[in-house]
């Protein structure tokens, strides 16, 4: 691999791997340094706000939801916990599992809407508020620290290519399930 530079992010004169005819197979070597990369860059992102979430007896999930509900995404006006649950691609069982600790722990709380009483908005209290801030902005700086390293605009190309890989259907393809059956187990069950 060549020393990397400002625009080279994959060595171009690694012969691709022989037996396929994948058209990415030219930046197969870029491609897996991006894999590995995101792997190690979502480890780092999460390890401060999960030590402290692990501290309180509290996970990821929890973050999540604090995060949306701090922003005002579990209004009715957004869905209400259903949409909440789309959006964090969970089911509204787990979403209820998740919210009903925060409660316990003094960190939410569920209003019944004055207009419909079946609707609920969740808010948090000033302990939820400052839990969410603390694990939320150790992220923040995270952010921060790239966007003083490399400037604003190399933070709206990476959102950029951020958004494509959260809306990317490729994983829904016919493809995978043909993998998938000739490696699967005799007498298993899909999960």
């Amino acid at each position: 691999m060549k020393k990397k530079q400002d625009d080279d992010w994959y060595d171009d004169s690694v012969e691709p791997p022989r037996g396929g005819t994948s058209s990415v197979q030219p930046f197969a070597d870029g491609f897996n340094l991006c894999l590995e990369r995101m792997h190690y860059v979502y480890n780092n992102y999460v390890r401060g706000s999960n030590r402290v979430m692990e501290k309180l007896g509290l996970g990821r999930a929890h973050h999540r939801v604090l995060y949306f509900i701090a922003r005002g995404r579990s209004s009715a006006g957004t869905g209400g916990l259903r949409g909440m649950a789309q959006r964090l691609g969970i089911s509204k069982q787990a979403l209820h599992k998740t919210l009903r600790e925060l409660i316990e722990h003094d960190l939410a709380v569920s209003e019944p809407n004055p207009a419909n009483k079946r609707e609920h908005f969740l808010k948090l209290t000033p302990k939820g508020l400052a839990l969410e801030e603390l694990v939320s902005g150790i992220q923040r700086r995270m952010f921060a620290e790239a966007a003083a390293r490399h400037g604003n605009d190399a933070i709206k190309h990476w959102a950029s290519v951020m958004d494509v890989l959260a809306t990317s259907q490729i994983h829904q393809g016919s493809e995978e399930q043909k993998i998938i059956s000739k490696i699967r187990r005799p007498g298993s069950k899909p999960r």
